[in-house]
């Protein structure tokens, strides 16, 4: 897709924060949000944490003038006006550095996290809707893991190796044959993973164990 879509599933600041950071932005009319809104107000667009009809978002406003209001006083009172303006969505590939960061590989994980905040920051919870660089799930959750990790296959190894009294690869081989080698242990660990030692390490018989 060229173009992002919804903003609907960014989460939204606080009234008093999205009102500063329109104050802080130039905004003071109405006419000023719906140029900001089609991105023609002094080269600025909405940011998408700002709900596109403030008013009817939040509770308690009955004009968008009065909202501005509201922010011209909350500015005053605001500490940390910098952090108020400066808080942003994440770009896509802040994103997809958190989900492989988490190690989220499937939709539902995603979904998961999404819904629990295990990822910290602004972001869409249906980034497919709304990022330009999109190119599918695929692209975007961090790769599965085909095979476990090297200390923990080498334990299920030894513990296959005493089950078949496995000593060579060749009887690696023959076990993967006879379809009894487990999908996450690979046929080749020689040449998978790269702290392979010997095929006596690989089945424990070097070390006693």
């Amino acid at each position: 897709m060229n173009q992002r879509q919804s903003t609907n599933s960014i989460p939204k600041l606080s009234a008093n924060k999205a009102a500063i950071k329109l104050v802080a932005m130039g905004i003071g009319s109405r006419m000023d949000f719906k140029k900001l809104n089609r991105g023609e107000f002094q080269g600025q667009s909405r940011p998408a944490n700002i709900p596109a009809n403030p008013i009817q978002y939040y509770d308690g406003f009955s004009s968008f003038e009065e909202f501005i209001e509201f922010g011209e006083r909350e500015i005053r009172k605001c500490d940390n006006v910098l952090d108020v303006i400066n808080k942003r969505e994440m770009t896509f590939q802040e994103l997809k550095a958190a989900v492989r960061k988490h190690n989220i590989s499937t939709v539902r994980q995603w979904q998961a996290a999404a819904r629990s905040g295990v990822i910290e920051g602004i972001y869409p919870k249906n980034p497919q809707n709304y990022y330009a660089e999109w190119a599918g799930w695929n692209d975007f959750l961090a790769p599965r893991k085909r095979f476990l990790d090297f200390n923990d296959a080498r334990k299920a190894a030894m513990r296959l190796a005493k089950q078949y009294k496995l000593r060579t690869s060749l009887h690696w081989r023959q076990l993967s044959r006879a379809g009894k080698r487990p999908k996450n242990l690979p046929a080749a660990p020689d040449v998978v993973y790269p702290e392979f030692v010997s095929w006596e390490h690989w089945f424990g018989r070097d070390d006693g164990e």
